[in-house]
């Protein structure tokens, strides 16, 4: 993969339109920070714990070597500017090595904002996603849940705004009902993202799986990831073209 959005996005959606499946995870400073088991919070407000940080570290070793997944660069889009930042960085280079990952850049490649709303390449990705007969499921917290009508989605399976993980398995058993071959599944899960769509690919290998995370945050809530995310005023406008 190269470093180009709208590339990276077209790639996306010849994939979708070719029913070939394959995954898009992301693994930014708090999953780093929850792998490193430190103590405290993300900025969601999400715990870290030594049981999350452990599978999390499981999934990520399992995604890196799955040919079909594909993996945001974090440190593409966001160089370390402090201590945490570049700890994050020499634990990440020591704990990936020498393996080969299909790194998608930038890292906020599925989110509007970051100069992308000055494209139509995210609108039209997500109209891709909204025209596909796939069975699609979206994973995500009630104020998102209109997502369900801007995307045509069949599924929409609620989970906790804080700590989702402490509810992972009553999660999962809600998406397995709903998920046959050739699902596309979304998730705005906080840091469990990782290690639900891990869980999920193991028990249908045949799905798509993507990593949204606060990417719609922008459009029925607010900007949550600061002011190079689209305001909820222009991300209104934005997908009303979808």
């Amino acid at each position: 993969m190269n470093n180009n959005l709208s590339d990276n996005l077209d790639f996306f959606k010849k994939n979708i339109l070719e029913n070939k499946n394959f995954n898009f995870v992301k693994i930014g400073d708090g999953e780093m920070l929850s792998m490193r088991f430190q103590k405290g919070r993300n900025i969601d407000l999400h715990p870290y714990s030594k049981s999350l940080g452990e599978n999390t570290r499981k999934s990520f070793l399992f995604l890196m070597e799955n040919k079909n997944s594909y993996i945001g660069d974090w440190f593409f889009s966001n160089p370390p500017i402090n201590q945490m930042g570049r700890d994050n960085l020499k634990f990440f280079n020591s704990f990936i090595k020498d393996k080969k990952i299909n790194f998608i850049r930038p890292f906020e490649v599925l989110m509007l904002g970051w100069g992308s709303e000055k494209t139509s390449d995210v609108l039209e990705f997500y109209r891709v996603i909204k025209n596909t007969k796939r069975n699609k499921i979206y994973v995500g917290p009630q104020r998102i849940s209109k997502i369900k009508d801007v995307l045509s989605i069949d599924f929409f399976i609620e989970v906790p705004l804080i700590n989702a993980y402490s509810k992972i398995e009553e999660i999962y058993n809600k998406i397995i009902p709903c998920l046959t071959k050739d699902s596309i599944i979304m998730y705005s899960v906080g840091l469990m993202s990782p290690v639900l769509i891990n869980k999920v690919i193991a028990a249908e290998t045949g799905t798509t799986n993507l990593d949204i995370g606060s990417g719609f945050d922008c459009l029925f809530y607010k900007q949550t990831r600061g002011n190079k995310q689209a305001t909820k005023q222009f991300a209104e406008s934005y997908f009303k073209k979808i």
